[in-house]
């Protein structure tokens, strides 16, 4: 139990974040005009299309300027679709500290050009998801790039985000802070991430002794149960890790390996528990939804990635089986109880702690909620 409470307080400390920031500036917005509706209220310019330096010249009047501090942040739900879309600010630094750096961020974009009018002239520079590494303006941060402002200096800058493919886009957040805040937040996201992947190496590792020493099929099902939650919780990794640029169709890929997990996770509890042993007619109904699910899940991977090139994870049909995985995981655990009572009780727990973060996740993608349901099912697994 003490550890336990340990375990629980550690988590509860590298997934609270050590800095709160207080939005100086939120802009939300349900469709495209009433985002230019909003942001021209706040003096800050929404063109669509592609513009020159020449263009972007004549449009630097005061009037479509704003003076914004650090950490203020722009959010908007509004979709838009196209190739490119222009923002332009104009930041002015007026905190007294001697840090005079700041991190300028646009989330969810594939490619942004930010072109910065300072004291010294016209500086252009680039990052993104999809640019490879060597390319970016800050390697650590795909979503952020670097800016030097010295106290009461001013800089005008055009952000330009360029759409890699005709399909509706989210402009979640927009964020300037200083450097030293977007450090900070990189730690509060990265820390979470690695403790989660450390453990899971751990837990693989163990589980592939025990399928080595021991021989039993049990083990090897529970060892790709792992492997197959660890490959897919690294394409969830932060914007820090994305690789996407130097590899286009990795996520798409280790997306799709959440089809099988569960199903694994379910192979392991008939083989553990010698289940087919026990109960042949619903060995049999469990080995055809095995077999069922194995094909359609090879299809729909193939025919989402294949096809319509988009992340499996967003598929109702995903959800249904993994719904299907942990019924019938339940029920196997379930059965087990007056037989194994200690070690189903364990099973049970272990088996929640799995199951309520998926079912939450599928009741959110239901709703339509954007909640973020990564961090409870990662907690989950751990438990489990």
């Amino acid at each position: 139990m003490r550890q336990l409470v340990c375990f629980l307080f550690l988590w509860f400390i590298f997934t609270t974040p050590l800095i709160a920031q207080v939005p100086l500036l939120v802009i939300e917005a349900d469709s495209i005009d009433q985002l230019r509706g909003r942001l021209l209220q706040e003096k800050i310019l929404f063109l669509e299309g592609d513009t020159s330096i020449a263009t972007l010249e004549q449009l630097q009047t005061p009037a479509i300027l704003a003076k914004m501090q650090p950490c203020t942040k722009i959010k908007t739900n509004a979709l838009v679709s196209g190739r490119y879309y222009w923002f332009q600010l104009q930041i002015t630094n007026q905190s007294q500290a001697t840090e005079s750096n700041f991190s300028i961020e646009l989330a969810q974009v594939g490619k942004q050009s930010y072109f910065i009018q300072q004291k010294g002239g016209w500086q252009q520079t680039q990052t993104g998801i999809e640019l490879p590494l060597k390319m970016r303006n800050w390697y650590v941060n795909a979503q952020a790039v670097k800016l030097h402002l010295p106290y009461q200096d001013t800089a005008k800058i055009f952000v330009r985000v360029e759409v890699s493919r005709d399909a509706p886009l989210t402009f979640n957040n927009m964020a300037i802070k200083r450097l030293s805040v977007a450090y900070d937040e990189f730690v509060d996201n990265t820390a979470p991430y690695l403790f989660f992947q450390g453990a899971m190496l751990l837990m693989f590792f163990y589980n592939l002794l025990l399928l080595l020493t021991t021989r039993d099929r049990a083990y090897l099902y529970y060892t790709l149960y792992i492997l197959g939650m660890s490959i897919y919780f690294s394409s969830r990794a932060p914007d820090y890790f994305s690789f996407d640029g130097n590899i286009p169709t990795v996520r798409l890929l280790l997306r799709g390996t959440i089809l099988f997990p569960t199903l694994f996770y379910l192979l392991f509890l008939k083989e553990f528990f010698q289940f087919r042993h026990q109960s042949h007619r619903f060995s049999k109904v469990i080995q055809y939804w095995v077999l069922g699910r194995f094909v359609v899940a090879i299809g729909l991977y193939s025919y989402l990635f294949l096809l319509l090139r988009i992340l499996p994870s967003t598929s109702l049909w995903l959800y249904l089986m993994i719904v299907g995985d942990i019924l019938f995981s339940f029920l196997i655990i379930s059965s087990q109880f007056k037989a194994h009572k200690v070690l189903a009780t364990y099973m049970i727990l272990g088996f929640l702690a799995l199951a309520i973060p998926l079912l939450l996740s599928f009741i959110v993608f239901l709703s339509g909620i954007t909640w973020a349901t990564i961090p409870y099912i990662r907690f989950g697994i751990l438990v489990e």
